[in-house]
């Protein structure tokens, strides 16, 4: 039973690690993109409308440099979406239903947010 018991959480552990391996695939492909070939957004680039997520790569590349206010003028919501995108690896907070409030109201929140820069032609 114990053996069971090490192999469930050597299995879980192998889960976490490679979710985390592709998210981190993820966005070294979106640096290259962004490197290589200017493109800022995939979305934007291949559909020519601003994503929901617009100016959020702007923001998080502000955010790791320290520069906060940058990072809040290039998209308000890029800290807890990101926190959002991260809590992928662990799938088991989504079962949670304070977590899962939680997420709805982050992404309903950045939809009004888009919404609300469409309109005044921010993006």
């Amino acid at each position: 039973m114990s053996t069971l018991r090490a192999l469930e959480r050597r299995a879980r552990w192998a889960r976490i690690c490679l979710r985390a391996c592709a998210l981190c695939a993820a966005a070294l492909g979106f640096l290259l993109l962004r490197r290589l070939f200017g493109i800022t957004c995939l979305f934007k680039f291949v559909t020519g409308i601003s994503c929901p997520t617009c100016g959020m790569s702007g923001a998080v590349l502000a955010l790791l440099e320290g520069d906060f206010s940058g990072s809040l003028a290039s998209n308000a919501f890029a800290l807890p979406v990101a926190a959002l995108i991260f809590s992928l690896i662990f799938p088991e907070l989504w079962k949670q239903k304070p977590f899962l409030c939680a997420a709805t109201l982050i992404l309903a929140g950045n939809l009004a947010y888009y919404i609300a820069r469409m309109a005044l032609g921010v993006i």
